[in-house]
């Protein structure tokens, strides 16, 4: 649970599958102590890009054949 606004709600409200996902602690998230490590964005992104691969019918390493 996140206690931020997000825009999954209104997706959902709208009756399309809809999640969150990020990096950091809500303990310390959007407030003045808010950090993000190096390595936790980096893993982050990298579960973005499989992800859209995965969506977008890529295997991630493997070259489309044209």
């Amino acid at each position: 649970m996140c206690p931020g606004l997000l825009e999954t709600r209104y997706y959902s409200a709208s009756g399309i599958p809809a999640l969150a996902y990020g990096p950091g602690l809500l303990s310390v998230s959007h407030g003045p102590n808010e950090f993000v490590s190096l390595r936790e964005m980096e893993s982050c992104a990298a579960v973005y890009a499989f992800t859209a691969a995965r969506f977008l019918g890529n295997k991630p390493g493997k070259e489309k054949s044209s």
